[in-house]
């Protein structure tokens, strides 16, 4: 190797380690963590966690394009039942939202293959498909499980 060259694959190889050390070291640390470690302290903690996720919570107000909404029924990061509840308010805001649940999918292995031909037709100028008026429909008769539309919300 030429000089200038090996300078810089020694602080590649360098970089590489550190962010292995750092990632390492994440990991250990979350491993450590308890559900006592991130429980409110208080009464006045538990007012500011909840006005926080409030706050940061989805909708916040009517969208102005339409959306596409695919979800799995085994979701551990974001429980269905919160992206039903979401769904829930944003279809009650007039929102035009394609739902797609994969009820036997989780967080990492949904099938997003439609939302090329979704994001295409959009381009084309097609409409939307508008799934609020049978989610909500299949919502209130408890049978959204049944039609694939995920599970009711708790």
């Amino acid at each position: 190797m030429v000089a200038g060259h090996e300078v810089h694959a020694v602080a590649g190889a360098q970089a590489l380690q550190f962010r292995d050390l750092r990632a390492d070291l994440v990991n250990l640390a979350v491993d450590q963590i308890t559900p006592d470690d991130l429980r409110p302290s208080s009464p006045a903690a538990v007012d500011t966690l909840r006005d926080y996720l409030q706050k940061m919570s989805l909708p916040q107000g009517p969208t102005a394009a339409p959306m596409l909404v695919i979800y799995g029924g085994k979701d551990n990061l974001v429980p269905s039942p919160w992206t039903e509840r979401a769904l829930t308010a944003a279809c009650g805001m007039g929102d035009v939202i394609d739902i797609l649940t994969q009820p036997d999918k989780g967080h990492t292995d949904i099938d997003v293959s439609s939302a090329f031909s979704w994001i295409n037709d959009r381009f084309k100028g097609v409409p939307a498909p508008n799934s609020c008026l049978s989610y909500t429909a299949a919502q209130r008769l408890g049978t959204t499980a049944e039609q694939g539309l995920g599970e009711p919300p708790a």
